[in-house]
């Protein structure tokens, strides 16, 4: 799954206009027919923020799951590592849902100065707190309130 920002879309719980989608990727040269409730577009590159929990019961823990990385998202320090959410139009950004590896959302970024290019905040079922994060300049970030 994944939403692509639009000024006219449905607020999100993170206060963004946004339009959810569903899709799949296809070759750059794809040249076949699209279904007519869907649309054929190309998704703009840029850089993201990873927020990602491991393994987990979906029967027992998928709520839980859920409003941890939701609350994450909510009260991550962008500016504090250099960034700001990339809110441009046709953004887009991704949720991944595999209970047996991970819960997973990438959010789209734009640099303030130059800092990390990906920080990735995971979460350990067993030790149910967050077991790293780490910006790719190695940094650990423990002082971020969700630590």
């Amino acid at each position: 799954m994944a939403c692509i920002n639009k000024p006219t879309g449905r607020i999100c719980s993170w206060g963004i206009p946004l339009a959810e989608a569903y899709g799949v990727r296809l070759p750059k040269d794809f040249s076949g027919n699209v279904p007519e409730q869907m649309i054929l577009m190309d998704v703009p590159k840029g850089k993201y923020i990873v927020f990602e929990h491991g393994p987990f019961d979906f029967k027992t823990e998928n709520a839980n799951v859920e409003a941890k990385v939701e609350t994450a998202i909510k009260v991550f320090n962008y500016n504090a590592d250099g960034y700001q959410l990339d809110l441009t139009s046709g953004k887009v950004f991704y949720f991944y849902h595999d209970c047996e590896r991970f819960f997973k959302t990438d959010k789209n970024v734009q640099e303030l100065s130059g800092k990390c290019v990906l920080i990735m905040i995971v979460y350990s079922r067993r030790k149910q707190k967050r077991s790293s994060y780490y910006g790719m300049d190695g940094i650990n970030r423990k002082s971020n309130p969700l630590y």
